[in-house]
Protein backbone atom coordinates (compact mmCIF):
# COMPACT_ATOMS: atom_id res chain seq x y z
CA UNK A 1 0.00 0.00 0.00
CA UNK A 2 1.31 2.74 -1.00
CA UNK A 3 2.27 5.28 2.35
CA UNK A 4 0.46 8.24 2.76
CA UNK A 5 2.76 10.19 5.32
CA UNK A 6 6.33 9.36 3.98
CA UNK A 7 9.37 11.15 6.47
CA UNK A 8 12.10 11.30 4.81
CA UNK A 9 14.25 14.40 5.53
CA UNK A 10 16.20 16.06 8.87
CA UNK A 11 15.59 19.75 8.97
CA UNK A 12 18.57 21.11 11.68
CA UNK A 13 16.71 24.55 11.93
CA UNK A 14 13.08 25.62 12.22
CA UNK A 15 11.56 27.24 9.73
CA UNK A 16 7.69 28.04 8.93
CA UNK A 17 6.31 26.24 5.62
CA UNK A 18 3.50 28.04 5.97
CA UNK A 19 5.29 31.42 4.60
CA UNK A 20 7.88 29.90 2.54
CA UNK A 21 6.96 31.18 -1.03
CA UNK A 22 5.79 33.85 -2.53
CA UNK A 23 3.88 34.65 0.14
CA UNK A 24 3.25 32.96 3.14
CA UNK A 25 1.40 30.46 1.20
CA UNK A 26 1.40 32.68 -1.72
CA UNK A 27 1.05 31.64 -4.98
CA UNK A 28 1.80 35.56 -6.31
CA UNK A 29 3.83 34.86 -9.63
CA UNK A 30 3.17 32.43 -12.95
CA UNK A 31 2.33 29.59 -12.35
CA UNK A 32 4.51 27.72 -14.52
CA UNK A 33 7.62 27.09 -11.83
CA UNK A 34 7.38 29.15 -9.05
CA UNK A 35 6.99 27.03 -6.51
CA UNK A 36 10.20 25.20 -7.65
CA UNK A 37 12.68 26.68 -4.43
CA UNK A 38 12.33 25.94 -1.70
CA UNK A 39 14.53 28.21 1.36
CA UNK A 40 14.20 28.11 4.92
CA UNK A 41 15.50 28.04 8.08
CA UNK A 42 19.06 28.99 9.42
CA UNK A 43 20.72 25.65 8.22
CA UNK A 44 22.22 25.27 4.96
CA UNK A 45 19.68 22.94 3.31
CA UNK A 46 16.53 23.67 1.25
CA UNK A 47 14.02 21.79 -1.43
CA UNK A 48 14.43 21.83 -5.56
CA UNK A 49 11.81 20.61 -7.43
CA UNK A 50 12.44 19.17 -10.75
CA UNK A 51 11.44 20.82 -13.49
CA UNK A 52 10.91 17.59 -15.30
CA UNK A 53 8.90 15.63 -13.23
CA UNK A 54 8.55 17.78 -10.00
CA UNK A 55 10.89 14.95 -7.94
CA UNK A 56 11.90 16.68 -4.91
CA UNK A 57 15.33 16.62 -3.93
CA UNK A 58 17.74 18.48 -0.75
CA UNK A 59 20.53 21.17 -1.64
CA UNK A 60 22.43 22.88 1.00
CA UNK A 61 23.65 26.06 -0.84
CA UNK A 62 21.18 28.15 1.28
CA UNK A 63 23.08 31.27 3.40
CA UNK A 64 22.77 30.06 6.71
CA UNK A 65 22.02 33.59 8.17
CA UNK A 66 18.34 33.16 6.69
CA UNK A 67 15.29 32.87 8.80
CA UNK A 68 16.27 33.77 11.62
CA UNK A 69 13.41 33.64 14.23
CA UNK A 70 10.67 31.09 13.58
CA UNK A 71 12.91 30.81 9.95
CA UNK A 72 9.98 31.67 7.43
CA UNK A 73 10.06 33.77 4.13
CA UNK A 74 9.95 34.11 0.88
CA UNK A 75 11.11 32.72 -2.42
CA UNK A 76 11.48 35.00 -5.72
CA UNK A 77 11.80 32.18 -9.00
CA UNK A 78 11.66 33.21 -12.12
CA UNK A 79 8.51 32.08 -13.59
CA UNK A 80 9.80 30.85 -17.04
CA UNK A 81 13.21 29.48 -16.32
CA UNK A 82 12.47 28.30 -12.75
CA UNK A 83 15.73 29.79 -11.95
CA UNK A 84 16.31 31.15 -8.34
CA UNK A 85 16.25 35.25 -8.07
CA UNK A 86 16.26 35.72 -4.65
CA UNK A 87 15.35 34.62 -0.73
CA UNK A 88 13.90 36.99 2.18
CA UNK A 89 13.21 35.85 5.68
CA UNK A 90 11.45 39.43 5.84
CA UNK A 91 14.73 41.26 7.64
CA UNK A 92 17.13 40.37 4.88
CA UNK A 93 17.54 39.93 1.12
CA UNK A 94 20.08 37.00 -0.49
CA UNK A 95 20.55 37.01 -4.44
CA UNK A 96 21.21 33.39 -6.33
CA UNK A 97 24.79 33.28 -5.73
CA UNK A 98 23.28 33.24 -1.98
CA UNK A 99 24.70 35.92 -0.96
CA UNK A 100 23.09 39.07 0.86
CA UNK A 101 22.01 41.88 -1.53
CA UNK A 102 24.24 45.28 -0.89
CA UNK A 103 21.31 46.77 0.35
CA UNK A 104 19.21 43.82 0.98
CA UNK A 105 19.04 44.02 5.22
CA UNK A 106 16.78 46.29 7.56
CA UNK A 107 13.69 45.24 6.07
CA UNK A 108 11.50 45.25 9.09
CA UNK A 109 9.02 42.49 8.98
CA UNK A 110 8.36 40.59 12.35
CA UNK A 111 10.13 36.92 12.16
CA UNK A 112 8.77 35.54 14.89
CA UNK A 113 5.06 36.06 12.82
CA UNK A 114 3.62 33.20 11.02
CA UNK A 115 3.24 35.33 7.98
CA UNK A 116 5.69 38.24 7.79
CA UNK A 117 6.92 38.35 4.15
CA UNK A 118 5.72 37.91 0.63
CA UNK A 119 7.06 38.34 -2.79
CA UNK A 120 5.21 39.33 -5.74
CA UNK A 121 6.00 41.03 -9.76
CA UNK A 122 5.44 44.75 -9.86
CA UNK A 123 2.95 45.34 -11.76
CA UNK A 124 3.74 46.65 -14.91
CA UNK A 125 7.34 47.05 -14.43
CA UNK A 126 9.62 44.29 -15.55
CA UNK A 127 12.48 43.03 -13.23
CA UNK A 128 11.07 44.57 -10.23
CA UNK A 129 9.46 42.48 -7.43
CA UNK A 130 7.55 43.35 -4.19
CA UNK A 131 9.13 42.16 -0.78
CA UNK A 132 5.90 42.71 1.18
CA UNK A 133 6.59 43.17 4.96
CA UNK A 134 4.10 42.56 7.80
CA UNK A 135 4.90 43.82 11.44
CA UNK A 136 2.38 42.19 12.96
CA UNK A 137 2.05 39.08 16.01
CA UNK A 138 0.02 37.27 17.91
CA UNK A 139 -1.07 39.81 20.76
CA UNK A 140 -0.26 43.30 18.98
CA UNK A 141 -1.41 44.69 15.62
CA UNK A 142 0.72 45.79 12.94
CA UNK A 143 0.61 47.31 9.77
CA UNK A 144 2.19 46.39 6.01
CA UNK A 145 5.39 47.77 4.16
CA UNK A 146 7.34 47.24 0.84
CA UNK A 147 10.43 47.25 -0.56
CA UNK A 148 11.47 46.57 -3.74
CA UNK A 149 13.91 44.35 -5.81
CA UNK A 150 15.39 45.23 -8.92
CA UNK A 151 16.80 42.67 -10.70
CA UNK A 152 18.60 44.83 -13.30
CA UNK A 153 21.04 46.32 -10.83
CA UNK A 154 24.00 44.79 -10.34
CA UNK A 155 24.35 44.06 -6.69
CA UNK A 156 27.06 41.03 -6.32
CA UNK A 157 27.29 40.48 -9.73
CA UNK A 158 28.22 42.59 -12.94
CA UNK A 159 31.04 41.96 -16.08
CA UNK A 160 32.15 39.35 -16.49
CA UNK A 161 29.30 37.86 -13.59
CA UNK A 162 25.54 38.07 -14.71
CA UNK A 163 23.63 41.26 -12.84
CA UNK A 164 22.17 39.83 -9.65
CA UNK A 165 19.85 42.76 -8.60
CA UNK A 166 19.49 44.56 -5.23
CA UNK A 167 17.20 46.46 -2.93
CA UNK A 168 16.10 49.78 -4.69
CA UNK A 169 13.49 50.95 -2.44
CA UNK A 170 13.08 50.05 1.51
CA UNK A 171 10.03 49.80 3.97
CA UNK A 172 7.61 51.73 2.00
CA UNK A 173 4.20 52.11 4.05
CA UNK A 174 1.39 50.60 1.88
CA UNK A 175 -0.86 52.53 4.58
CA UNK A 176 -2.48 49.01 5.36
CA UNK A 177 -2.88 48.84 8.67
CA UNK A 178 -3.99 47.55 12.35
CA UNK A 179 -2.87 44.03 10.65
CA UNK A 180 -3.06 40.65 12.38
CA UNK A 181 -0.09 37.99 11.18
CA UNK A 182 -1.37 36.49 8.80
CA UNK A 183 -1.18 37.86 5.41
CA UNK A 184 -2.42 36.64 1.96
CA UNK A 185 -0.94 37.40 -1.32
CA UNK A 186 -2.26 35.23 -4.48
CA UNK A 187 -3.12 35.99 -8.39
CA UNK A 188 -5.86 35.64 -11.12
CA UNK A 189 -6.10 35.93 -14.52
CA UNK A 190 -3.59 34.92 -17.13
CA UNK A 191 -0.78 37.56 -18.22
CA UNK A 192 -1.72 40.13 -17.53
CA UNK A 193 -2.44 39.04 -13.85
CA UNK A 194 -4.51 40.74 -11.17
CA UNK A 195 -2.65 40.83 -7.96
CA UNK A 196 -4.55 40.66 -4.45
CA UNK A 197 -3.88 40.91 -0.59
CA UNK A 198 -5.95 39.95 2.38
CA UNK A 199 -5.41 40.46 5.95
CA UNK A 200 -7.49 40.83 9.17
CA UNK A 201 -8.23 43.50 11.10
CA UNK A 202 -6.06 42.95 15.00
CA UNK A 203 -9.06 42.51 17.29
CA UNK A 204 -12.25 41.87 14.92
CA UNK A 205 -14.00 39.86 13.04
CA UNK A 206 -12.99 41.80 10.19
CA UNK A 207 -11.04 40.87 7.15
CA UNK A 208 -10.08 42.76 4.21
CA UNK A 209 -9.25 42.27 0.56
CA UNK A 210 -6.85 44.82 -1.51
CA UNK A 211 -5.57 45.03 -5.47
CA UNK A 212 -2.34 45.72 -5.58
CA UNK A 213 -2.25 47.48 -8.73
CA UNK A 214 0.41 49.88 -10.87
CA UNK A 215 1.87 52.79 -9.17
CA UNK A 216 2.07 51.10 -5.73
CA UNK A 217 -1.05 50.94 -5.01
CA UNK A 218 -3.14 48.93 -2.71
CA UNK A 219 -6.83 49.20 -3.11
CA UNK A 220 -9.51 47.77 -0.67
CA UNK A 221 -11.92 45.91 -2.83
CA UNK A 222 -13.94 44.23 0.07
CA UNK A 223 -14.20 44.06 3.77
CA UNK A 224 -16.42 41.48 5.36
CA UNK A 225 -17.10 40.46 9.04
CA UNK A 226 -17.38 36.66 9.97
CA UNK A 227 -20.19 34.93 12.90
CA UNK A 228 -17.29 34.25 15.38
CA UNK A 229 -14.33 35.58 16.97
CA UNK A 230 -11.32 35.02 15.82
CA UNK A 231 -7.20 35.97 15.22
CA UNK A 232 -6.18 34.81 12.49
CA UNK A 233 -2.46 33.49 12.73
CA UNK A 234 -2.28 31.68 8.94
CA UNK A 235 -4.31 31.61 5.91
CA UNK A 236 -4.18 28.96 3.60
CA UNK A 237 -6.11 29.12 -0.62
CA UNK A 238 -7.06 26.40 -3.04
CA UNK A 239 -6.72 29.05 -5.75
CA UNK A 240 -8.56 27.07 -8.23
CA UNK A 241 -12.06 27.21 -6.26
CA UNK A 242 -11.07 30.65 -4.27
CA UNK A 243 -11.38 28.58 -0.48
CA UNK A 244 -9.47 30.82 2.11
CA UNK A 245 -8.81 29.02 5.44
CA UNK A 246 -8.27 30.82 8.48
CA UNK A 247 -5.96 28.87 11.08
CA UNK A 248 -7.05 30.51 14.47
CA UNK A 249 -4.21 31.61 16.84
CA UNK A 250 -6.40 31.19 20.05
CA UNK A 251 -7.76 27.91 21.83
CA UNK A 252 -11.20 26.40 21.44
CA UNK A 253 -11.68 28.25 18.05
CA UNK A 254 -12.75 26.48 14.56
CA UNK A 255 -11.06 27.41 11.31
CA UNK A 256 -13.14 29.17 9.42
CA UNK A 257 -13.61 29.39 5.86
CA UNK A 258 -13.74 32.49 3.12
CA UNK A 259 -14.89 32.93 -0.41
CA UNK A 260 -12.93 34.99 -2.94
CA UNK A 261 -14.87 35.98 -5.75
CA UNK A 262 -13.01 37.21 -8.72
CA UNK A 263 -15.39 39.09 -10.64
CA UNK A 264 -16.73 40.90 -8.02
CA UNK A 265 -14.06 41.56 -6.28
CA UNK A 266 -14.63 40.51 -2.80
CA UNK A 267 -14.37 38.03 -0.24
CA UNK A 268 -17.27 36.59 1.32
CA UNK A 269 -17.09 33.83 4.58
CA UNK A 270 -18.77 30.60 4.00
CA UNK A 271 -18.29 27.97 6.62
CA UNK A 272 -16.73 27.17 9.91
CA UNK A 273 -15.34 23.54 10.05
CA UNK A 274 -16.47 21.88 13.23
CA UNK A 275 -14.32 19.85 15.62
CA UNK A 276 -11.26 22.11 14.43
CA UNK A 277 -10.70 24.03 17.60
CA UNK A 278 -8.57 22.66 20.81
CA UNK A 279 -7.35 23.52 24.18
CA UNK A 280 -3.63 23.69 23.87
CA UNK A 281 -2.34 26.19 25.99
CA UNK A 282 0.46 26.93 22.51
CA UNK A 283 1.66 30.45 21.04
CA UNK A 284 -0.71 29.03 18.33
CA UNK A 285 -3.80 26.02 18.81
CA UNK A 286 -3.72 25.49 15.21
CA UNK A 287 -0.24 26.37 13.53
CA UNK A 288 -1.22 25.64 9.98
CA UNK A 289 -3.73 24.18 7.14
CA UNK A 290 -3.11 23.27 3.36
CA UNK A 291 -5.38 22.41 1.07
CA UNK A 292 -5.94 18.86 -0.62
CA UNK A 293 -5.28 19.49 -4.89
CA UNK A 294 -8.61 18.81 -5.41
CA UNK A 295 -9.78 20.79 -2.64
CA UNK A 296 -12.12 18.61 -0.96
CA UNK A 297 -10.24 17.59 1.95
CA UNK A 298 -8.48 20.65 4.26
CA UNK A 299 -5.27 19.26 6.23
CA UNK A 300 -4.72 20.76 9.60
CA UNK A 301 -1.71 20.79 11.86
CA UNK A 302 -2.65 21.06 15.85
CA UNK A 303 0.16 22.53 17.29
CA UNK A 304 0.52 20.11 20.39
CA UNK A 305 1.32 22.02 23.92
CA UNK A 306 3.60 19.36 25.45
CA UNK A 307 0.44 17.80 27.23
CA UNK A 308 -1.45 16.88 23.76
CA UNK A 309 0.70 15.82 21.15
CA UNK A 310 0.68 17.86 18.04
CA UNK A 311 -0.55 15.72 15.07
CA UNK A 312 -2.39 16.39 11.57
CA UNK A 313 -5.86 16.05 10.62
CA UNK A 314 -8.02 16.10 7.77
CA UNK A 315 -11.65 17.10 7.02
CA UNK A 316 -13.81 16.63 4.56
CA UNK A 317 -14.63 20.07 3.43
CA UNK A 318 -17.90 19.44 1.68
CA UNK A 319 -19.16 17.88 5.19
CA UNK A 320 -17.52 20.33 7.40
CA UNK A 321 -19.61 19.48 10.45
CA UNK A 322 -18.06 15.80 10.49
CA UNK A 323 -15.25 14.95 12.69
CA UNK A 324 -11.44 14.90 11.47
CA UNK A 325 -9.59 11.78 10.34
CA UNK A 326 -6.02 11.61 12.23
CA UNK A 327 -3.85 11.19 9.40
CA UNK A 328 -0.86 10.15 11.47
CA UNK A 329 -2.51 7.70 13.96
CA UNK A 330 0.60 5.80 14.90
CA UNK A 331 3.14 8.59 15.60
CA UNK A 332 1.78 11.89 17.60
CA UNK A 333 4.17 14.40 17.77
CA UNK A 334 5.87 16.62 19.96
CA UNK A 335 4.94 19.84 18.27
CA UNK A 336 3.36 20.07 14.61
CA UNK A 337 4.08 22.91 12.97
CA UNK A 338 3.65 24.05 9.36
CA UNK A 339 2.23 22.69 5.65
CA UNK A 340 2.86 23.19 2.33
CA UNK A 341 1.71 21.78 -0.87
CA UNK A 342 4.66 21.13 -3.25
CA UNK A 343 4.55 21.54 -7.14
CA UNK A 344 4.67 17.53 -7.00
CA UNK A 345 1.16 17.49 -5.65
CA UNK A 346 2.38 16.42 -2.35
CA UNK A 347 2.18 18.29 1.07
CA UNK A 348 5.02 18.91 3.27
CA UNK A 349 4.90 18.83 7.05
CA UNK A 350 7.04 20.17 9.71
CA UNK A 351 7.26 18.62 12.61
CA UNK A 352 9.08 17.76 15.89
CA UNK A 353 9.38 14.55 17.67
CA UNK A 354 11.30 15.10 20.52
CA UNK A 355 10.95 17.40 23.19
CA UNK A 356 13.07 20.50 24.05
CA UNK A 357 15.99 20.99 21.18
CA UNK A 358 15.22 18.14 19.65
CA UNK A 359 15.96 18.24 15.57
CA UNK A 360 12.87 18.96 13.51
CA UNK A 361 11.90 17.11 10.55
CA UNK A 362 10.02 17.29 7.24
CA UNK A 363 7.68 14.88 6.20
CA UNK A 364 6.04 14.63 2.96
CA UNK A 365 1.95 13.51 3.16
CA UNK A 366 0.93 11.73 -0.11
CA UNK A 367 -2.58 11.13 -1.91
CA UNK A 368 -3.56 14.07 -0.55
CA UNK A 369 -6.69 14.06 -2.60
CA UNK A 370 -8.04 10.47 -0.40
CA UNK A 371 -10.64 10.73 1.45
CA UNK A 372 -10.75 7.46 3.06
CA UNK A 373 -8.37 7.01 5.98
CA UNK A 374 -6.90 3.29 4.82
CA UNK A 375 -4.07 5.20 3.10
CA UNK A 376 -2.69 6.83 6.17
CA UNK A 377 -0.42 3.88 7.22
CA UNK A 378 2.95 5.89 8.15
CA UNK A 379 6.63 5.09 7.53
CA UNK A 380 9.09 7.29 8.99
Amino acid sequence: MKSLYHSNLIISAFFALSSLLLSSKVEAQNPNFLEHNWYFGDSPYGILFSKGNNQADTISNQNTTFGYGLGGGAVATDRQSGELLFYTDGNNVFDNSHQQMPNGSGLNANTLGNQHAAVLPVPNQPNQYYIITNTGNGIASGSLFYSIVDMTQDGNGGSPEPVRGDVVSKNVNTTISNTSEAMLVFYTGNDPYRYWLSVQDFGTRNFRLYEILPGNTFTLRSTISVPFNITAGNFSMHRPTGKIAISPISTNTNVTILDFNPGAQSIAYDTVILNTGNTDASQYAIYDTEWSNDGNQLYVSRTGDGVTPGSVMKYDINQPQLSGQLVNPTGLFERSYGLKKGPDGNIYHLYRQTAGEGPFLLARINTVDSASTNDTNLAF
